[in-house]
């Protein structure tokens, strides 16, 4: 508000100019223009990443840098953003969130934004990552905050690309190359170890199931190749078949077992490559008095 002294006929008059003005606001906020960094260019951060321009302003303005993530270490100087080249090329990100805050007294006003990143080096395979696109290796994901290749791929290191795995039967050069689960890559076929088979349904190597019979007060060992143990499925002490299996004269009940023997062969072999067991009642109990038994065990190698 003006006041202007006019002097008519010794009476002061005052003449009252009123200017009401709008409110502040943003003369194109940072949100509205992509700010971005081009590290190949040459002093990439010489010049401000962008401005907090204001129309309106009633009073002293102050301009404040509220937050950045991650942080670049970017700095606000006056109402202009600066970077901090070293930093940016150190952390690897390739963009970064900014929220500004600029207030003349009366009116507040906020913007939160991105600076997008330009001429990054990419990262090899197995680096730390925010984003696909930072990845070297082509078809490579940023999975857990590392470059790697999805589940269904395998890096390939002639060409560092993330190819599709190879199905069971295909030739390969590693075992990561192949598709079916547990598979390995023997004579450079993808295929399955000789203590598994290929289940076609799951497409997955599972583990041979092995039956051992050992009749009544008989023994037997049980063991696995070297780096592999025993698991046991099922251990049967008792008699669920005919006279076929350890035949004897005595084979009165043909549907008897001891409750509890699967529970004491796997006590006395699971987790282990060998272990010796033995067909008697003194260690499984007497599930059919006077009838010829036997152990039937059935287990893998894992």
């Amino acid at each position: 508000m003006t006041i202007h002294r006019l002097w008519m006929s010794c009476v002061l008059v005052l003449v009252l100019d009123i200017r009401v003005d709008g409110a502040m606001t943003w003369n194109g906020p940072p949100s509205s223009r992509s700010p971005r960094v081009d590290l190949t260019l040459s002093g990439p951060c010489f010049n401000s990443v962008t401005s907090l321009n204001i129309n309106n302003a009633e009073g002293t303005l102050q301009y404040s840098l509220v937050s950045q993530n991650p942080d670049g270490q970017f700095t606000l100087v006056g109402h202009r953003i600066y970077c901090n080249e070293l930093v940016i090329r150190t952390n690897g990100y390739s963009s970064y969130t900014l929220t500004v805050r600029v207030s003349d007294g009366t009116t507040t006003l906020t913007d939160t934004f991105t600076v997008t990143i330009v001429g990054l080096t990419k990262k090899a395979f197995g680096s730390a990552c925010t984003a696909d696109s930072e990845c070297q290796t082509t078809y490579a994901k940023c999975l857990n905050q590392k470059c790697t290749c999805e589940a269904t791929r395998f890096r390939d290191l002639q060409t560092d690309t993330c190819l599709p795995k190879k199905a069971f039967n295909s030739s390969c050069t590693a075992d990561s190359e192949c598709k079916t689960t547990d598979a390995k890559c023997l004579n450079q076929i993808c295929t399955c170890e000789a203590s598994r088979f290929h289940d076609s349904q799951t497409d997955t190597c599972l583990p041979t199931l092995n039956s051992v019979i050992i009749c009544e007060w008989q023994n037997a060992s049980l063991s696995c190749p070297a780096g592999k143990v025993l698991n046991v499925t099922s251990g049967v002490f008792g008699r669920t078949r005919g006279n076929c299996i350890c035949p004897s004269h005595s084979v009165e009940n043909k549907n008897c077992t001891s409750p509890g023997s699967t529970s004491i062969v796997q006590g006395l072999c699971n987790g282990n490559n060998t272990c010796e067991l033995y067909a008697r009642i003194d260690i499984y109990g007497d599930p059919c008095p006077g009838t010829f038994k036997y152990l039937e065990v059935v287990h893998t190698c894992v």
